[in-house]
């Protein structure tokens, strides 16, 4: 039987979510993790951190993960409210402005605002980067991680051979 109260309140939340979606969906991957793994524990944390690594890892937009998230949290339902309520206001929030953007490109307030927004977005998607690691957080799991952020920051090494090393360290359980 299903919850609907529940189904409206993953809705809601993921609307809410979709809504403050600056810089991408990985922006709000703390929120997200704090919702469903800290406030209700609907998930665990490495349930939260595999679903997010799968959703990262299939091709479409990185949104996507919501649809993975929906159907551990509540099945069929989940799926629908979470893609649905997540994608209404993306989509539409893009949409107008992508059309605002276009219109005002040269305008100085609106670079300036784009300028100010960009700090907001990094800080966004480091906090949700160490969400994600803190349930699994050592010395080794830092080092790997400041490595490969070094690594992509500063040269050319293609990410895909850093994601075949972390799988590859992950799989022989040394951390």
């Amino acid at each position: 039987m299903t919850d609907w109260d529940f189904i409206i309140e993953l809705f809601l939340k993921f609307t809410q979510l979709g809504a403050l979606c600056i810089g991408g969906y990985s922006t709000v991957l703390a929120d997200l993790q704090r919702y469903l793994v800290l406030d209700h524990g609907y998930l665990t944390h490495r349930e939260f951190s595999s679903a997010v690594a799968v959703g990262q890892a299939s091709p479409g937009p990185n949104y996507l993960l919501v649809v993975i998230l929906g159907w551990l949290v509540a099945g069929t339902w989940g799926v629908v409210a979470a893609f649905v309520g997540t994608t209404i206001p993306y989509l539409t929030l893009t949409l107008f402005a992508s059309r605002f953007g276009q219109h005002y490109q040269n305008h100085p307030w609106l670079l300036a605002y784009k300028k100010g927004l960009s700090p907001i977005a990094i800080a966004l998607l480091c906090s949700s980067g160490f969400v994600l690691i803190s349930g699994e957080l050592s010395i080794g799991v830092a080092l790997i991680t400041f490595v490969s952020t070094i690594l992509v920051w500063k040269t050319k090494v293609r990410m895909i051979w850093l994601l075949i090393a972390g799988g590859a360290i992950g799989a022989t359980g040394v951390l």
